[in-house]
């Protein structure tokens, strides 16, 4: 198994429980899913339809937390080669992103373990995954514009240039963005 062990730091027992909901509720917001991948709980995320599923298992091993991380190249449960760590070129943006992931759930751990919530809150994960609320604009009274009921071709085609997820620069007759993965 080519997979990403990842130690978290000790901790109490009484932060325990706090810890762990903190890690679920993360994989939960991120879109994972519990499931059952080979006789093992871990947390999944993707169908392999556009790019590789992401997996993230939680152990808990007495005072300490072990997280796995992998990705895995297939379709629903039908699986294709095998596992891959989060290192080396092959899946490379997929594989960062899992990276990131994994990172900001040590930065949810250690923010649990030492108290300190996002602005000061007194619970420590208060806000935390939260998308900050960005205000209205005051409403104008606009003229009324009749709606255009199909796009201007010129207006499309530059559209079809850019990722609509990341915006990133599409190649002639890309069928996925070669920034994010997505499909075009």
């Amino acid at each position: 198994m080519a997979r990403e062990s990842i130690p978290l730091p000790r901790i109490p027992r009484e932060r325990m429980d706090d810890v762990l909901r903190a890690v679920q509720q993360y994989l939960l917001d991120e879109g994972f899913f519990l499931t059952d991948y080979k006789g093992e709980t871990v947390y999944k995320k993707g169908t392999g339809t556009a790019q590789a599923m992401q997996f993230v298992k939680v152990e808990q091993q007495g005072e300490r937390l072990m997280l796995e991380a992998w990705l895995r190249a297939g379709m629903g449960k039908a699986y294709i080669g095998k596992e891959m760590a989060l290192q080396g070129a092959l899946g490379a943006i997929p594989k960062k992103i899992l990276r990131d992931r994994v990172e900001k759930l040590q930065w949810v751990v250690s923010l649990v373990l030492s108290g300190n919530g996002p602005d000061g809150a007194a619970d420590p994960l208060a806000g935390a995954f939260a998308q900050p609320k960005v205000p209205e604009a005051p409403k104008k009274e606009e003229p009324r514009v009749e709606p255009v009921k199909e796009a201007p071709k010129a207006a499309s085609a530059a559209a079809a240039n850019f990722c609509a997820e990341c915006g990133a620069k599409l190649k002639p007759g890309a069928k996925f963005c070669t920034q994010c993965g997505a499909k075009v």
